[in-house]
């Protein structure tokens, strides 16, 4: 660059030797124009080197303004995938099934929901044994059967209202699964579903104690009843041995096998 100013300098002057003597032109008025000329190129060479810093400078910043962006999206999605339900939604079954309990308990129903359970049903069905009132005690035991499967029906029906309710939190559900904005709301809203799956099988498994209920409460009152009939039977024919070669007091000459 000085090398250059340096020509561009000295070309106005024109050195003339002869001999002797020595010739030296002064500078003229062309002088002045190629300064000029060395200015422009050094305005030029400035103005580029500037350009150039600008240009680097213009690339740095959509840089940043890349990686901010980037950083924005990442703050985004991360707010997205975070983001919790504002309204979940879950089935109180707690409370229907102990209004169940309380359905197949009614009466004189001899209920698995029932606390002391085997003293219950020993007090109810005593087995093989006299009764002191027959008419009483079949009247007891038929009422205990009448009483568990009324229970097991109205539970039944009971569950069988809740249809309607059931459809109303399938249907939010299944909104809510469509609707779901991030990976948090759709991870809540398959627990939602899964809690419910959880639910229905309590119901299901309430149904079919009522249901065992009912019939376990039949099956014995019948079973009590032969077996009451049959201890005042064998009691008034006076049987020594209830085996099977009974011998009958009353009855001379006979075993029956």
């Amino acid at each position: 660059m000085k090398l250059l100013l340096t020509i561009i300098c000295v070309l106005p002057l024109t050195a003339l030797a002869g001999g002797d003597d020595v010739y030296v032109q002064a500078p003229t008025g062309n002088a002045t124009e190629t300064t000029q000329i060395a200015n422009n190129v050094l305005l030029k060479e400035n103005s580029m080197y500037q350009s150039s810093i600008l240009d680097h400078q213009v690339k740095m910043l959509i840089t940043q303004s890349e990686m901010l962006t980037k950083q924005l999206e990442q703050i985004n999605d991360m707010n997205k995938n975070t983001k919790s339900v504002s309204d979940p939604v879950w089935s109180n079954t707690a409370q229907l099934l102990q209004t169940l309990g309380k359905i197949v308990k009614s009466g004189q129903a001899l209920s698995y929901s029932s606390q002391n359970i085997n003293e219950e049903f020993t007090s109810k069905y005593p087995g093989y044994r006299t009764s002191n009132n027959y008419s009483k005690d079949y009247q007891e035991w038929s009422s205990i059967t009448m009483d568990s499967i009324r229970g097991s029906m109205n539970a039944a029906n009971l569950q069988a209202n809740e249809f309607v309710t059931e459809d109303k939190l399938i249907s939010q559900l299944q909104t809510m699964s469509k609707t779901a904005e991030g990976r948090m709301q759709a991870i809540q809203v398959g627990n939602m579903i899964a809690t419910e799956n959880v639910q229905q099988l309590r119901k299901l498994r309430q149904l079919q104690m009522a249901q065992m209920q009912a019939q376990n409460n039949y099956l014995v009152s019948r079973n009590q009843k032969e077996m009451t009939k049959q201890a005042a039977l064998d009691n008034f024919l006076n049987v020594d041995d209830p085996t099977l070669n009974r011998k009958y007091k009353t009855f001379k000459g006979g075993n029956i096998k």
